[in-house]
């Protein structure tokens, strides 16, 4: 009976991480779905644009257009899409993670309700993604900025470094 109750206890366990899981993939599926919807619209529109005034041999109206695409514009948008899914997943993921840390290096949303780019490191470290080189080409950074900015972040902490990752992965999905 007590191993039965010991499998039964680590059976809930797993399940509430595979809904936990299953959660976080429908939201980023359809934040996703509709992102890059929006964005290969849009570029779609300017290549139509770009097309014609080559034929046109408009070429002076083609660099107005490349910058039209608006690649960093889009970037930016993906980022607040970001982070506007995961604080809804994630509610208490501030707060939580500010406990890591001495009240001098506690973050804070920016009023617009973005995350800094540390934070968004961790986020996607607590979404499962711990490949730095997906972090770095997903926020559109260095790999060598991706280390420098965890190392950074490790050793303000009030946890040992090697421990930092996996309080990151304990903070609960409310």
């Amino acid at each position: 009976v007590l191993e039965l109750d010991k499998a039964n206890c680590e059976l809930s366990a797993v399940n509430t991480k595979l809904k936990e899981a299953n959660e976080i993939k429908d939201s980023y599926v359809i934040q996703s779905l509709y992102s890059d919807t929006a964005f290969v619209n849009h570029v779609e529109e300017k290549c139509k644009s770009m097309s014609q005034k080559i034929k046109a041999k408009q070429y002076g109206d083609l660099s107005t257009l490349i910058h039209d695409v608006g690649v960093k514009q889009e970037r930016e948008r993906l980022s607040s899409a970001f982070d506007s899914t995961f604080l809804k997943l994630f509610p208490n993921f501030i707060e939580e993670y500010n406990k890591l840390f001495p009240t001098e290096h506690q973050v804070a949303v920016a009023t617009d309700g973005t995350l800094p780019t540390e934070v968004r490191i961790f986020a996607l470290m607590r979404l499962g993604i711990k490949d730095s080189v997906i972090v770095a080409n997903y926020l559109n950074l260095s790999l060598n900025t991706v280390y420098v900015y965890k190392a950074k972040v490790k050793s303000r902490s009030l946890v040992k470094k090697e421990d930092f990752e996996s309080c990151i992965m304990q903070i609960p999905k409310l």
